[in-house]
């Protein structure tokens, strides 16, 4: 990777791998770099509009999904869209809580955000709706966590390595409407 960093986000649309934000040295960057495998080569893109780090990134129908973090501001609610397919990116409406070190995995066309590294968003879980911009308070997880993983298989969301960071837990977004 041409840019040596960590807390960055990572996400894949079209076989791409698109590294975003982080930290670099003692500095919070915006920098985007896009990994093509078939060619074993990196291209600089468009840098997001707002440097953070420990942010989240997931796609919805091509587009990248790139929420909170910490920024120079500090703990950030920011959501800003990637498209890939333009090298531009759009601000969107801003997540209610302000969070950093949370997880997010898309499921059927919709965002879902866990955790956080602030007092107020832990066990906190919402939903982000790309095609209306709005979010949507979801119920807890049972203990909270912030800076742990998550994955879907089948449509349910895995949180894994909560509270001791031994817990995982299930999220079923559809027992959760």
């Amino acid at each position: 990777m041409p840019t040596a960093r960590w807390n960055f986000a990572a996400a894949v649309v079209n076989g791409k791998v698109y590294a975003i934000g982080g930290q670099s040295g003692l500095s919070v960057i915006a920098k985007v770099e896009e990994y093509n495998p078939s060619l074993d080569a990196w291209t600089d893109k468009a840098p997001m509009p707002t440097a953070r780090r420990e942010l989240s990134a997931s796609v919805v129908n091509g587009k990248i999904y790139v929420i909170g973090g910490y920024g120079v501001g500090g703990e950030s609610q920011v959501v800003e869209e990637y498209d890939p397919a333009t090298d531009t990116w759009a601000i969107k409406g801003n997540m209610p809580r302000k969070r950093f070190g949370h997880v997010s995995e898309p499921v059927a066309g919709e965002v879902f955000v866990f955790g956080g590294a602030t007092t107020v968003t832990k066990n906190v879980v919402e939903k982000y709706i790309p095609t209306t911009n709005n979010w949507i308070l979801k119920a807890s997880m049972p203990e909270g966590g912030d800076r742990f993983a998550a994955s879907v298989v089948n449509n349910k969301i895995y949180v894994i390595g909560v509270g001791d960071y031994s817990k995982v837990y299930e999220y079923d977004p559809l027992l959760d409407p």
